[in-house]
């Protein structure tokens, strides 16, 4: 009689376990193996931080999260924002959830809010430090403040000046577009050095929005022939991309194409004699990408601060989707420095650690002013 009993209720059980979970279980299911199932086929990182040797560990995380998510232990907000903060915190900062308020506390954990410590909201500044140095401070590159005329006219007034060094602070800029930086690589490159080629990883979806992105974002169009013909020569790529996805029959993972290269260049002019760049946490991906041509492509550029750079500077070009259920975002990027990435996170890194540490204070203020940090730069300039 007892076997019998049993046999029952094993045989009843899935049955008993399928109608248990809530349609809301359903549902957040569905969104997580969206959210992970995206990620492994679109981010452009994800090959990588696998082949840096954290797949096993990747896979424990991906699959605790679920199973919370299945037993009704977590929601799916909190899921993903601690699936994304693997990433965020350990590899890349540019993958990480948008319109989420729990992120807030999960971002105050990988990086400084330096507004609740001073009075911090920095504004475009091109000015006379002292009798050697001149400060160019922009703490955007979204080409709107400042933008390209004034950065052009900034980079003028430093040449008029005849400043010897040059001091470049970039402290709150979270990126944007590196065009609004191109005026000052004249003056931070001096060496040539190898080329390092920026990968788009090649898939339906990231050719689909980038060509969207290119085609019609209001932003994209100004009026520079430049420009219209780089627009030009990338969705002529993005077309051949797409033909060689067709290919590969659409199945093809972690398939790249070069995006971009960047090189350095001989320079002809040693003016400046100096240059320091003044970073912070808040400097985030175009602004660190002057950063990184300073490392790879100047022996006269030093990058001076008390904390590493934001930490999205081995990967670009970032785009969106939208969990199917939930509403939730994703942001991550479709480029990567493929062997850069490698190399830096061997050493366990996220950002661009300073050359020169800032031993001083958070400053009180910095909005329009000099501040205590340019002075102090200004003054170590002289002394190297």
């Amino acid at each position: 009689m007892k076997k019998i009993i049993l046999s029952i209720i094993l045989t009843l059980a899935p049955q008993f376990s399928f109608a248990a979970v809530p349609d809301s279980i359903a549902r957040n299911l569905e969104d997580y193996d969206y959210l992970t199932n995206f990620t492994e086929k679109n981010y452009a990182a994800f090959d990588a931080i696998q082949e840096l040797g954290y797949g096993k560990e990747y896979r424990k995380l991906r699959d605790k999260l679920r199973k919370k998510l299945q037993r009704g232990k977590m929601g799916i907000e909190k899921a993903f924002c601690e699936y994304a903060f693997w990433f965020h915190l350990n590899f890349d900062s540019h993958y990480f959830p948008t319109y989420t308020p729990m992120w807030k506390q999960y971002w105050e954990r990988a990086h400084t809010d330096y507004a609740t410590l001073f009075d911090y909201a920095p504004k475009p500044v091109s000015c006379k430090v002292d009798d050697t140095a001149w400060l160019i401070r922009f703490p955007s590159c979204d080409l709107r403040n400042p933008t390209e005329e004034w950065m052009q006219q900034a980079v003028k007034d430093f040449l008029a000046s005849r400043c010897e060094n040059l001091i470049i602070d970039v402290r709150g800029n979270g990126g944007g577009d590196s065009r609004i930086w191109y005026p000052l690589s004249g003056l931070v490159i001096n060496k040539q050095g190898e080329c390092v080629e920026s990968m788009f990883l090649i898939t339906q979806y990231n050719l689909t929005v980038m060509e969207d992105e290119f085609k019609n974002n209001p932003y994209q169009k100004p009026e520079n022939e430049d420009y219209k013909q780089m627009v030009n020569e990338t969705l002529q790529k993005i077309d051949e991309w797409k033909r060689t996805l067709q290919e590969k029959g659409g199945t093809e993972e972690f398939l790249f194409g070069q995006w971009a290269v960047n090189c350095g260049h001989n320079s002809t002019c040693n003016y400046p004699k100096k240059v320091a760049i003044i970073v912070d946490r808040g400097t985030a991906s175009a602004a660190e990408d002057l950063v990184l041509q300073a490392k790879w492509f100047s022996n006269k550029t030093k990058i001076y601060g008390k904390d590493s750079t934001y930490g999205a500077d081995m990967t670009g070009n970032c785009i969106g989707t939208k969990l199917p259920n939930s509403g939730h975002r994703l942001f991550y990027p479709t480029c990567i420095f493929q062997f850069e990435f490698l190399d830096h996170h061997k050493f366990g890194t996220v950002g661009i650690v300073p050359d020169r540490k800032i031993d001083l204070p958070y400053p009180k203020q910095l909005t329009d002013n000099t501040d205590e940090w340019v002075l102090w730069v200004a003054a170590d300039l002289k002394k190297q």
